[in-house]
């Protein structure tokens, strides 16, 4: 009889036990696919649609941005020392993006040797970003075409965004500065009249020639120069945003 007494409870525990599991493996599945949710990213549409070809006019350069509402400001930058981790090839017959020379230091010296600077050749078509007299990164860049050319000169940067949006200088289809707005991740406004340090999207090569009229393999079409803006590889102006405080100076030399 005890047997018998026992079955009807035995029985009644393990749907009790199965409803328990049940409802713990819902709560994890829910919790998981919270948690997935809040790590991924929104999406982030740049540039226009493919229908909308860009051949031989780039969206922007000394345009107008217009801010996102996450873009932000800020003084800080954070000291980051290293290599260069941007591994590039040297294009010969030109300066040498790798090296300090002996004129950049002279330029650096008559500005009381900055703890950060950029510096942008215009001749080599080149960036490079000095840290306590150290060089930890360099890149080849694009700036302005002849029409509209990179300032020479020393700057400061005095405004960060990410994103920024830009405006293109004319909306009229027969201008040669027609061209669409625009979102980069990541600008550095050192002159007055839009003049960046920025990403960008619609390029595959920088480096000497690409301020002049240049065929882009990567986007299988000819493309100028920019509107004076200095357009970086995106993990090079990444590091520098994070890098580069508010105030850092900026020297565009020949």
């Amino acid at each position: 009889m005890k047997s018998d007494d026992r079955a009807p409870q035995t029985q009644r525990r393990l749907p009790q036990q199965a409803i328990i599991l049940a409802l713990v493996i819902v709560v994890a599945t829910v919790l998981v696919g919270v948690r997935f949710m809040l790590s991924t990213p929104s999406p982030q549409s740049e540039g226009p649609g493919s229908a909308m070809h860009l051949t031989g006019a780039p969206p922007f350069g000394t345009a107008t941005p217009v801010a996102a509402a996450s873009s932000t400001s800020g003084s800080q930058g954070t000291p980051v020392a290293g290599t260069q981790s941007w591994i590039q090839s040297v294009v010969p017959g030109y300066p040498d993006p790798s090296k300090d020379s002996a004129a950049e230091q002279s330029i650096r010296a008559n500005l009381g040797n900055p703890d950060k600077i950029i510096m942008i050749s215009l001749t080599g078509e080149f960036l490079q970003a000095f840290d306590h007299g150290k060089l930890i990164r360099w890149t080849y860049v694009t700036t302005g075409k002849s029409t509209t050319p990179t300032d020479v000169g020393v700057f400061h940067i005095f405004s960060k965004q990410s994103p920024v949006k830009f405006l293109p200088i004319s909306n009229n289809p027969s201008s040669p500065e027609f061209g669409f707005a625009s979102k980069v991740q990541y600008g550095m406004e050192y002159e007055d009249g839009g003049f960046f340090v920025h990403d960008v999207w619609w390029r595959t090569v920088y480096g000497p020639g690409t301020n002049a009229d240049h065929w882009d393999p990567g986007r299988a079409e000819w493309s100028p120069g920019s509107h004076g803006c200095v357009n970086t590889p995106l993990p090079v102006v990444q590091f520098l945003f994070f890098w580069a405080p508010i105030g850092t100076p900026v020297v565009v030399f020949e």
